[in-house]
């Protein structure tokens, strides 16, 4: 009887790599990345817990926001950062368990063709509202017109950071301000005004 371990890269290889490598994405172990020509990627991250349960995590990595996160003043490898660290980010949810606080897969042997087309389904469902965030313009966009987006961002900070780095200096800073309201975080408004100069 194959391991927990081995079922879940069945469902990776099988299901999930050749759909997602169809679509641009490059693969290395559980994780996919899609590059854009600006460092920016998108992420799909399979995750493992417990026994042969696993989560999918999808995660938009904005080199901007890479940057304030880790304090960097130049492009960050993309490569190493992981889901959380992501501008957009969520846990993509099973279609069998609808309900939100049951996000995780869980395949055994006599089951992983079905919990791998289940999240697959979960990822092709996903893809068309992520994709288009790889254009950090479009992301930008969105969040300036307030506009639906998935998954969690913390808006605010993400539209100053981006604001910053296409050089909107007023937008950037009244963000900034506005962040620093909430949170009293100077080192947020040095680091965008840092960018401005």
């Amino acid at each position: 009887m194959p391991s927990a371990r081995a079922v879940i890269d069945q469902i990776v290889r099988g299901h999930l790599a050749p759909v997602l490598e169809a679509e641009g994405f490059v693969r290395k172990g559980r994780c996919f990345r899609k590059a854009a020509g600006n460092g920016d990627a998108l992420l799909l991250e399979v995750q493992t817990t417990s026994g042969s349960r696993f989560f999918l995590n999808i995660a938009v990595l904005s080199q901007p926001w890479l940057a304030w996160l880790r304090g960097a003043d130049g492009p960050v490898d993309a490569g190493k950062a992981i889901a959380t660290e992501g501008a957009v980010h969520d846990r993509l949810r099973s279609p069998e368990n609808p309900r939100w606080y049951e996000d995780a897969f869980a395949a055994g042997p006599e089951d992983a063709d079905r919990v791998g087309a289940a999240a697959l389904a979960a990822v092709r469902s996903a893809l068309p509202d992520y994709l288009p965030l790889l254009d950090r313009a479009e992301l930008l966009s969105l969040l300036r017109d307030e506009a639906p987006i998935p998954g969690s961002c913390n808006r605010l900070a993400v539209r100053a950071v981006l604001a910053a780095d296409a050089g909107d200096a007023e937008p950037a800073r009244r963000d900034a301000a506005e962040v620093d309201r909430y949170a009293d975080d100077t080192e947020f408004i040095d680091w965008i005004d840092s960018r401005l100069r």
